[in-house]
């Protein structure tokens, strides 16, 4: 079941929304596991979100995810604002944002031909030894 079915603009901005604000939450989560001293993740639970959401939505949610991964990224970085000025976390956040939108996007786009080629290697693996 696909929810795109009759959108209107307010459902819409609300699925928005909610996806921004379910892709913070869980990328904030996520920093909980990050590597010392860093930012790093070994796992980031928001990428298959986004990725979930992007099948669930037929890829209408891609503006939910920017804004959160910028939303993420930007609370991430406030010690920086505090320390720099607004402009260098604006534009970092605003790259991050546009980085986490292509890999949902790329990810749900290119997703019909990586499950084919799974398939041929599951059945050439299965049959030929």
């Amino acid at each position: 079941m696909y929810l795109t079915a009759n959108f209107n603009s307010r459902q819409y901005i609300q699925t928005l929304a909610v996806t921004a604000l379910i892709y913070a939450l869980a990328g904030n989560i996520s920093l909980w596991l990050a590597v010392p001293p860093g930012y790093a993740t070994p796992v980031f639970p928001p990428a298959g979100i986004a990725m979930g959401l992007m099948i669930l939505t037929r890829g209408r949610i891609l503006p939910g995810v920017f804004l959160g991964s910028f939303a993420l990224n930007f609370w991430g970085s406030l010690d920086l604002i505090l320390a720099k000025g607004i402009l260098l976390p604006f534009l970092v956040s605003t790259g991050l944002g546009l980085g986490a939108s292509a890999q949902a996007y790329f990810s749900y786009y290119l997703r019909p031909a990586y499950m084919l080629m799974s398939l041929k290697f599951f059945f050439k693996d299965m049959f030929n030894g």
